[in-house]
């Protein structure tokens, strides 16, 4: 009997094939003309537990959220917010002050400027960044901005350790129930969770960052603070598909869309700590 032969696609076509889908999506969601009213959209919010006293890492796409709720600006959006959660909660987002690549970033740039490095991760973290209230973290690649209750708690000691490891604000937000959410993004958009779960974990650790080192300073007014930073593995291919599949048949994570717009929600801690048994297990990536 002949042996049947193996057939493997090669990365290239993969990579268009990909790519072609993810066009397809693109042009499909801009035929959708489907919008909410604001009494709809803050229905949604409570449903994701914007609630008095909670505590929240955002992560969101102004753009989808204009598109399907038109009458929301990104000043409205930052009041609505904040007067859900209440001074007893806190809200948290991203600030990171690059796009693409943290490796290419620390070779290029050597100084962080904590007050006037804008956000580079959306117009309405940039605005977040910039509101009254608000503290950002020190981190000179990853920093985080936090309103609320636990703000300054929070965002303490981030630069005295990694951009997601125990001293980070996401992994500190086990100590509050913390949630984080998606608004028109998924945490398969985002990876922030996936990361700190990897940086917990030391098998996955010693495999995502690079063996390089490159020095930063942080400036925050006059006091000028050296780091230390390792940077995440450029080009490193992360396949959290498996994973992501598993949390949400357990209900650990929570996808739903409302007239074409995404949510997500989901609790850090129960999201580490089952993330760090799959890792545990071997199932953590895969397709």
């Amino acid at each position: 009997m002949k042996a049947i032969a193996k057939h493997v696609i090669p990365a290239s076509l993969l990579s268009y094939c990909r790519t072609a889908w993810r066009k397809r999506r693109t042009f499909l969601r801009d035929l959708d003309l489907r919008t909410m009213s604001q009494e709809t959209f803050v229905r949604q919010l409570k449903e994701l537990g914007f609630a008095p006293g909670a505590t929240i890492y955002l992560h969101s796409s102004m753009d989808a959220l204009r598109r399907r709720v038109p009458s929301l600006t990104p000043f409205k959006l930052l009041n609505l917010l904040k007067e859900m959660i209440g001074e007893e909660g806190t809200l948290l987002m991203p600030t990171f002050p690059f796009s693409g690549s943290q490796y290419r970033y620390v070779q290029r740039q050597k100084i962080f400027n904590v007050n006037r490095a804008p956000s580079q991760v959306g117009l309405f973290t940039e605005l977040f960044r910039r509101s009254e209230g608000v503290t950002r973290s020190f981190h000179p690649t990853h920093p985080i901005a936090a309103w609320g209750r636990h703000s300054k708690e929070l965002v303490a000691e981030h630069h005295l350790g990694t951009a997601f490891g125990e001293k980070s604000p996401v992994c500190k937000m086990r100590q509050h129930d913390g949630l984080m959410a998606g608004l028109g993004v998924t945490p398969r958009d985002c990876f922030t969770l996936y990361h700190v779960a990897e940086e917990l974990h030391p098998t996955t650790r010693a495999m995502q960052y690079s063996t390089d080192s490159f020095e930063m300073t942080i400036l925050h007014g006059e006091k000028k603070i050296s780091y230390q930073v390792t940077p995440l593995t450029p080009d490193l291919k992360r396949r959290y598909g498996r994973a992501d599949s598993i949390l949400q048949k357990e209900g650990i994570l929570s996808y739903y869309s409302v007239k074409g717009l995404e949510f997500s929600v989901t609790n850090v801690g129960t999201f580490l700590r089952r993330s760090l048994e799959l890792i545990d297990a071997n199932t953590y990536y895969g397709k």
